[in-house]
């Protein structure tokens, strides 16, 4: 695991190759009737906490697991994919492609003339949207950032 908290999330040890990972596409948003996701991973088993991302409607599109042992807590993204051939779905413990959808986007999408904080991280956000539900407080030499217009794209939004 990289030292450099702002790396990009990619495949992990264990996880497909690249040239394999040529062989799939990811599934977004995950379709009703889905296999279920693993409840653990095969080499740091269960997590100790479990971030479901979701679309601008709700609609689930992969999850982010935290996992904490002995040599600390790492984060583990969870998609679901599929072969190419079409013969095989699959969840891997591997992030989507960029763009990357953020965590809360049902929450953006919910109120549109909201003010935005992009921060690191999963936990931090629920605090400050549940503790000012009408806006979030920014520094004093930061310019609030209107929400963004969602687009069809599970991952993007429109200015």
């Amino acid at each position: 695991m990289s030292n450099d908290p702002f790396a990009p999330i990619g495949a992990q040890p264990g996880e497909p190759s690249k040239a394999a990972a040529s062989d799939w596409e990811i599934i977004v948003p995950v379709p009703p009737g889905a296999k279920t996701a693993p409840n653990k991973h095969r080499k740091l088993g269960k997590p100790t906490k479990v971030w479901a991302y979701t679309d601008n409607v709700g609609k689930l599109l992969g999850y982010v697991a935290r996992f904490d042992g002995p040599d600390g807590k790492q984060f583990r993204p969870l998609t679901l994919w599929r072969s190419k051939s079409g013969a095989t779905t699959e969840w891997l413990w591997t992030s989507w492609p960029t763009p990357r959808p953020l965590y809360g986007l049902q929450k953006l999408a919910e109120r549109p003339s909201a003010h935005v904080v992009v921060a690191e991280g999963r936990r931090r956000p629920i605090a400050p949207r549940d503790s000012y539900r009408r806006s979030w407080q920014l520094p004093a030499r930061m310019e609030p950032i209107p929400a963004a217009k969602p687009t069809g794209h599970p991952c993007a939004v429109e200015r």
